[in-house]
């Protein structure tokens, strides 16, 4: 496979990779090049098939004619680098093109349209003692859980502001809960959520993402959240939040291989 520039995929191949995908909000990131990825076809002049692989979280779309032995001769490639995983839908016949050999198949969560603000108030009016809720800036952004990983990702700390928005929650001081909206795609950003593991069972992450939430209702930004089956507390969390919409997919999901 070559590797080609976003802007160059063909119409015909691009057009398969929306939001009707599971978590296709990060593919539609990689096309407008606010999130890190890479996009190879079969042929630079002629493509007929293409597969782009979003690498925050390692996941690959298919688009075009695939056979199962191109599939997998792909993610063989791609193991060499790092994990490789793909969301289907149950009923995709895409299913039947994918290698037996994986390491993980489970059930992943897709919630859309966060309800409006007026809903999330009553999850944020009532600070817990010693608590205090910061926005995301760089003034608390050396104390973020996350830091290391949304450097990585983004390069630098005002690289990183300029893209996401957040809160934190301050307990006597320190930061004990974030919760991070990532860059902003076709009016959507995808959210994120981490609470430091001596701070969690005590709602503080309900408070921060319904913070967040009215922030992004204010700009007139919906928001998209993604999460295993097997993650109970943030699945738990999303239905406590509201969202309105909610679809379960597959995930196959291979470990790397250096061989």
């Amino acid at each position: 496979m070559i590797e080609i520039p976003p802007s160059d995929l063909p119409a015909a191949l691009r057009a398969a990779f929306t939001m009707a995908e599971p978590a296709g909000l990060r593919c539609l990131g990689v096309l407008a090049d606010v999130l890190r990825g890479r996009v190879l076809v079969d042929d630079a002049a002629e493509p007929t098939r293409s597969l782009l692989y979003e690498t925050m979280y390692d996941t690959i779309y298919l688009s075009g004619t695939w056979t199962p032995a191109q599939v997998a001769e792909e993610i063989r490639d791609l193991r060499r680098r790092g994990e490789v995983m793909i969301g289907l839908w149950p009923d995709d016949p895409r299913i039947a093109l994918l290698p037996t050999n994986t390491d993980y198949i489970g059930t992943v969560y897709d919630f859309y349209d966060h309800p409006s603000a007026t809903v999330l108030a009553s999850l944020s009016a009532k600070m817990p003692a010693h608590c205090e809720l910061r926005p995301l800036e760089s003034s608390v952004f050396d104390s973020l859980i996350e830091r290391a990983m949304l450097l990585k990702h983004y390069g630098d700390v005002d690289a990183a502001l300029s893209t996401i928005m957040g809160y934190c929650l301050f307990y006597e001081g320190q930061n004990v809960c974030e919760a991070v909206a990532g860059p902003l795609i076709d009016g959507i950003r995808e959210m994120g959520i981490l609470t430091h593991k001596d701070y969690r069972r005590r709602g503080y992450a309900t408070l921060t993402c319904a913070a967040l939430l009215q922030a992004c209702e204010r700009l007139g930004v919906q928001t998209f959240w993604n999460c295993n089956s097997s993650n109970l507390a943030s699945v738990a969390l999303a239905r406590r939040l509201g969202y309105q919409r909610e679809r379960a997919y597959t995930l196959y999901y291979w470990e790397p291989r250096q061989q």
